[in-house]
């Protein structure tokens, strides 16, 4: 079944590759054409195509994110501006304002489905920016929230208890892998006089 579904992946590559001319669409389908043929890896096909490895994993995080529509999404070419245009303030606002907490990953959906993607230090700093200005306040304070717990379990019994028991685990799968190099030497040391025998 995998088999048969990476085929139809790889045919559904290769049809978008033939449809579009932009060249940097064509690389990003390249790399997953070869990461599903699974034949190299990421550095042979960063090699390859030339391109960085990180870029290789970017391409495959786009692909598993959104498909072959991910990898022909149009990102803005160069530094974005300091500023949102005055359509794209009143797209992100209305992301912010649908939110219950500041979530990057949900605020970069919103403005894909609205308007281009954009690198997420970017759309960070423009809901930063946008936060402080509009002075918009969130249902939950996730930030608070985390802190509190934070401080909470900082100073629990709890986190003694967790921090004695990875002590204890650590002496243990150290004393446990001693023991196994012991014994993989004293078999190997057996084996070959076996074979001289």
């Amino acid at each position: 079944m995998t088999r048969t579904n990476n085929h139809q992946k790889l045919t559904d590559l290769l049809d978008a590759r033939h449809r579009h001319r932009d060249r940097s669409a064509k690389v990003r389908i390249d790399v997953m054409v070869l990461t599903l043929r699974g034949e190299l890896t990421a550095a042979q096909i960063a090699m390859r195509l030339r391109v960085a490895r990180s870029t290789v994993f970017e391409y495959r995080r786009l692909y598993r994110q959104r498909g072959v529509e991910g990898l022909l999404m149009r990102l803005k070419p160069g530094r974005p501006s300091l500023q949102p245009s005055a359509a794209l303030e009143s797209i992100i606002v209305q992301g912010l304002q649908k939110m219950r907490w500041f979530h990057l990953q949900t605020l970069q959906d919103w403005i894909r489905h609205h308007d281009y993607a954009y690198h997420d230090w970017t759309v960070r700093r423009w809901a930063r920016a946008l936060i402080q200005r509009l002075g918009i306040r969130f249902l939950v304070d996730w930030q608070n929230q985390r802190q509190v717990s934070f401080d909470t379990f900082q100073d629990s019994e709890e986190r003694k208890q967790q921090v004695a028991l990875r002590r204890q685990m650590r002496m243990i799968n150290s004393s446990l892998q001693t023991t196994l190099d012991l014994v993989f030497e004293a078999t190997g040391q057996a084996r070959g006089r076996e074979r001289a025998a």
